[in-house]
């Protein structure tokens, strides 16, 4: 299971942890882990490349968090919220492969 847990302060999302294995195939197939994987890395670059924001990240195997240094800001909500989208949409589809905490 990957449990997605989305940090927030004042209404505003400041940071998120994914964490676990989807377990739906083995490492490489495995649909649900890469979508979420795509998701989560288009989220980074676009914070880190695009915005230029300070970031806090850490990754590891089956972990990766990402903590807003910079205030929120529209555009970094437009991101992590379009995130969001997407991740509710594969644990819609794959409920036993994801759970979102604190939307």
């Amino acid at each position: 299971m990957i449990y997605v847990s989305i940090k927030r302060k004042n209404n505003f999302i400041t940071g998120f942890t994914i964490q676990g294995h989807a377990g739906f195939n083995h490492s490489g197939p495995d649909i649900v882990c890469a979508a979420v994987s795509s998701l989560v890395q288009s989220t980074f670059l676009s914070l880190d490349k695009y915005l230029h924001l300070n970031l806090e990240c850490e990754l590891r195997a089956g972990f990766f968090e990402l903590i807003l240094k910079d205030m929120p800001t529209k555009e970094s909500e437009a991101v992590l919220n379009t995130m969001l989208l997407g991740l509710d949409k594969i644990a819609e589809m794959y409920p036993l492969n994801v759970c979102i905490k604190n939307k």
